[in-house]
């Protein structure tokens, strides 16, 4: 008598260990960023657990190991403040970010600092969306700057700014 293996999942994996994301964009500068539909300042109430998501395929001999799908979370976020886009705050609202453990393999995100619930960051939200396996769409960002406790954003290049002189500053390189 033969025993049938059940069939490979359909959701992608990774293999364990740290995996580096690195996306190519702009220096992260308020004016190379204003391309972002939506900036808002929001404090973290909820991280959900990453998943993976498929990315498409990649070229024969494109990396060693290249994995074809990205980890991503679901943020909750309680926002403040817009700097640029639709609404505006108090509002809870849901956006995607790269990076997260799934199983024993580790996103990291060259460039992003790590997320922490209750703790304020100033977002810069795409126009795409990601879909968790299961879940919703969200629209995903790839660029936040944390927030000290002292109230002001921690831009890399331009320098601490207070929340009020960076939403000025969005408002201004975006006109």
């Amino acid at each position: 008598m033969s025993t049938r293996l059940p069939s490979p999942s359909p959701q992608p994996s990774a293999p364990c260990g740290d995996h580096l994301i690195i996306y190519d964009g702009p220096e992260p500068t308020i004016t190379n960023q204003v391309r972002s539909p939506e900036i808002f300042v929001a404090e973290v109430v909820g991280v959900a657990d990453a998943a993976l998501v498929p990315i498409g395929e990649h070229e024969p001999g494109e990396g060693v190991g290249a994995i074809r799908s990205d980890a991503y979370r679901r943020l909750t976020l309680d926002v403040r403040d817009v700097a640029k886009g639709p609404g505006g705050p108090p509002a809870i609202r849901s956006i995607m970010v790269p990076g997260g453990t799934v199983g024993c393999a580790h996103f990291m995100v060259a460039g992003m600092p790590d997320m922490t619930v209750g703790r304020l960051y100033a977002f810069f939200v795409e126009a795409r969306s990601v879909t968790l396996p299961g879940g919703p769409s969200a629209p995903v960002a790839f660029t936040f700057w944390p927030i000290s406790d002292a109230g002001k954003v921690e831009t890399p290049l331009d320098g601490k700014l207070t929340i009020d002189a960076f939403v000025a500053a969005v408002r201004s390189a975006s006109e």
